[in-house]
């Protein structure tokens, strides 16, 4: 998730989004009582979890007067209404303006008589985030980069500054990416010197890949690359949980390099990041010892 930018291109691509699934209407029920009744639920568009604490507003002619959904259910409960076309919006908190795409007011018929149930699906904002880096680790500035799947990723193009980042919005149920780079001229990889094993050290962690584990070696490969190098990434992309759960922690501790499995797996994985990004050399091992340093850490690269 990331910081959303309001432009109307990111509204335009929210409101195409919303529109493959066009109808707010889940349910429409007789009344019992003759009146008409007007329920309104605020949902994930990926998950259909419920987003509760949030502002919605449903009226006629225009969004009328807001309400707060229930934390449970992320139900507005409007009560009785007077039937005709309604307008719905929903005003998001800081929070999840943060993590969500603005909503597009969306409207629809309120029969006479009955108790009419809407769902209002909030679009995650998802982002494909790339660090181009070189073989001692140092981030890559110059590079530049095009994405070519998915072709309604904002911005397509761009280049890399001193963080050596790619980012970019694209849409939330994107499963793959194909990013086209081309390093800055000159920028080749040298290669390494072959270090002697030592049998009574214990193997560095992560590995070092070398030169040598690979045939053909890429310093060979390299030497007759073009200059610039040009290379295409294709990735298979994975919908990240949030960091709110221990499922979601876990997931941003693995992907910086820290294994997660059972119990005594994820406290010894919490106890090397500790001594590693926060120089506890005694720390406690336990993850939400760890969520409030990990989570920006992971998510802004």
């Amino acid at each position: 998730m990331g910081q959303t930018s309001g432009s109307n291109q990111l509204r335009a691509a929210t409101a195409g989004t919303l529109t493959s699934h066009p109808t707010p209407l889940t349910g429409v029920l007789p009344c019992k009582e003759g009146e008409t009744l007007l329920k309104v639920f605020l949902l994930r568009i990926d998950t259909d979890g419920a987003l509760g604490g949030e502002t919605v507003k449903a009226g006629r002619k225009s969004p009328g007067p807001p309400m707060s959904t229930a934390n449970a259910t992320g139900l507005a409960d409007f009560g009785v209404v007077k039937p005709g076309k309604y307008f719905f919006d929903v005003q998001l908190s800081g929070a999840s303006a943060e993590k969500y795409h603005p909503y597009v007011t969306t409207s629809s018929d309120v029969p006479k008589q009955v108790d009419f149930r809407a769902t209002l699906r909030i679009v995650p904002i998802a982002k494909l985030l790339v660090v181009i880096i070189d073989r001692v680790a140092g981030a890559v500035k110059g590079a530049v980069w095009r994405i070519k799947e998915p072709a309604d990723a904002l911005p397509l193009t761009g280049t890399t500054g001193v963080n050596g980042l790619i980012d970019a919005v694209v849409p939330w149920d994107c499963d793959a990416a194909k990013v086209e780079i081309t390093l800055p001229k000159g920028k080749r990889v040298a290669k390494p010197a072959v270090v002697a094993a030592d049998a009574r050290d214990a193997p560095p962690y992560p590995v070092t890949i070398r030169d040598e584990h690979w045939d053909p070696a890429p310093a060979k490969l390299l030497a007759k690359a073009a200059d610039p190098p040009v290379f295409l990434l294709e990735a298979s992309l994975v919908k990240l949980p949030d960091a709110d759960d221990e499922t979601g922690t876990k997931a941003r501790l693995a992907n910086l390099g820290f294994p997660k499995g059972d119990a005594t797996r994820t406290q010894r994985s919490v106890k090397a990041y500790q001594r590693l990004h926060e120089k506890k050399y005694a720390g406690s091992g336990l993850l939400a010892d760890i969520k409030a340093h990990l989570t920006p850490l992971h998510d802004t690269i």
